[in-house]
């Protein structure tokens, strides 16, 4: 009997061996899809984050305002605070790069924010010790939040105080839900009665 059902079992293999799309679709396909989605997937570049910026009509504020962001996107952020950072070998997965992008007024970076070009913008208000500046977003953005805990972590590392700097959009338009349900009741009304 033990004989008997090795025969089978030899048989069974034989059989599954002679399949070549078997063979292909149980072995080669998984190894190929995981090694696709593995390429795909390792990013190995720092991470970007898309940052508007309003630029006041003063031109010192402005000079001063260009003068901050070419600082802010011209060195790649390294996060603050990891304990085990001689032993990270791929440093591109502590460090940030911020790209900017500047706007006119108010009106042309909440359009570009709708737009999904940047993440969050800063709007920079000049005091009399300096600049203020206020960073709007969107709270349902996982990205504008992450974007701006990375630059208060920035800032915070440039001084010590932290003042209110935070500033919540609620315009229509910037969740998903805005565009959904009119583009799905305009596309219900193109269909015939």
């Amino acid at each position: 009997m033990n004989s008997a059902l090795f025969n089978l079992m030899l048989t069974q293999f034989r059989q599954y061996i002679r399949e070549p799309q078997i063979l292909f679709w149980s072995f080669g396909f998984p190894l190929l899809l995981v090694w696709l989605l593995g390429l795909s997937f390792s990013s190995q570049d720092i991470p970007e984050r898309r940052i508007g910026i309003v630029m006041p009509q003063d031109q010192k504020a402005a000079a001063q305002v260009r003068e901050w962001s070419e600082q802010l996107a011209g060195t790649d952020h390294q996060l603050q605070g990891i304990v085990n950072l001689q032993e990270v070998k791929r440093q591109h997965l502590i460090k940030v790069k911020y790209l900017v992008s500047y706007y006119q007024n108010r009106d042309e970076v909440i359009l570009a924010l709708k737009r999904g070009d940047i993440q969050m913008f800063v709007e920079v208000i000049p005091q009399q010790t300096g600049q203020k500046r206020i960073y709007y977003l969107d709270p349902q953005d996982n990205e504008a939040m992450l974007s701006y805990y990375l630059m208060n972590e920035k800032e915070q590392g440039e001084r010590q105080p932290t003042e209110k700097n935070l500033s919540v959009l609620e315009t229509a338009g910037l969740r998903y839900v805005d565009f959904l349900v009119p583009g799905c009741w305009r596309w219900r009304s193109w269909k015939p009665a």
